[in-house]
C-alpha cells in the first residue's frame, strides 16, 4: 500500500511544483521593479524607504518623511498607491499647509516641459487623502505620453513617452478577399477613394454563372463592408 500512495503523489506534488514556476515567471513578467518603486516613492514623498517586499496584493513599503513614518500599498503593475497609513507622527513644529498647483498651472508645466505641439487629454488629481500629485495624460505629434507631478511644487516624478504605430489601410489584396466573402465571382475593378471623409475601397465582382454582379464598399482601415448592390 505505501508504495502505491507514494507513485500517486509524485504527479501531484510535480503539479504543483510546475504551477510554483508558471507563477514566478508571470509575475515577474508583470510587475514592476522594486527599485522602481523605492525611486518613485523617494521622488513623490520626499521620503527615505526603510522596508520593501512583494506579496501577490502588490508592494509593501515603509518609509520615513519630515512628518512621521508610513505604511504603504503599492500596485506592482502600474504603481498606484492602493492604501496608505500613517504609523507614527514625529514630534516638531508644524509645517505651514501648502496650497495645491490649479489644474491650469499643471497644464502650463506640462506644455512647458514637452517639446512640440502639445495636446492633453486628462488632468487627474490623485492622492487625496495623503501626498496628492497630478497624473496627466497628452498627445505630442505621433506620441502618447503620461506625466505624474507633485500637486504642491510641480516637480516630475514620472514622465513617459510612446511611440504610436500609424495606422495603415488593407492592402488591395486582403479587401479584395473581404470583397469575396460577400459575393463569389471575378473581380472587376477595385479602387480606393475618400467618400464624406472616409477612405474605403470599391470592388467591383462580376458572377457570369449567376448573372449577378456587386458593387461592394469597404472601410480601407478595418474592413468594415459598408454597403453591397447588387446588379443583374
Amino acid at each position: 500500500m505505501k508504495k502505491t500512495i507514494q507513485l500517486m503523489m509524485i504527479p501531484a506534488a510535480t503539479a504543483l511544483v510546475l504551477a510554483a514556476v508558471l507563477l514566478f515567471f508571470f509575475q515577474q513578467e508583470e510587475t514592476m521593479e522594486g527599485s522602481t518603486v523605492i525611486e518613485a516613492i523617494e521622488n513623490r514623498y520626499q521620503a527615505d524607504v526603510t522596508n520593501l517586499y512583494l506579496e501577490s496584493d502588490g508592494y509593501h513599503v515603509s518609509f520615513t518623511t519630515a512628518s512621521g513614518e508610513y505604511e504603504a500599498l503599492i500596485d506592482a503593475v502600474d504603481g498606484d498607491v492602493l492604501d496608505m497609513e500613517q504609523t507614527r507622527v514625529l514630534e516638531g513644529e508644524e509645517e505651514p499647509a501648502q496650497e495645491v498647483l490649479s489644474e491650469d498651472e499643471v497644464r502650463a508645466i506640462v506644455e512647458e516641459t514637452v517639446s512640440g505641439d502639445v495636446s492633453i487629454d486628462t488632468v487627474e488629481r490623485m492622492g487625496e487623502d495623503h501626498a496628492p500629485y497630478y497624473r496627466v495624460t497628452f498627445q505630442v505629434e505621433d506620441r502618447s505620453g503620461r506625466m505624474e507631478l507633485d500637486a504642491f511644487n510641480g516637480s516630475i516624478d514620472l514622465f513617459t513617452l510612446e511611440e504610436e504605430t500609424p495606422l495603415e489601410p488593407l492592402s488591395e489584396e486582403e479587401a479584395v478577399a473581404i470583397a469575396l466573402e460577400e459575393h463569389e465571382g471575378e473581380v472587376d475593378g477595385v479602387d480606393l477613394e475618400e467618400e464624406d471623409g472616409r477612405l474605403v475601397f470599391e470592388i467591383e465582382i462580376e458572377n457570369e454563372a449567376s448573372g449577378v454582379d456587386a458593387d461592394i464598399i469597404l472601410d480601407a482601415y478595418t474592413g468594415e463592408v459598408l454597403s453591397v448592390v447588387f446588379e443583374e
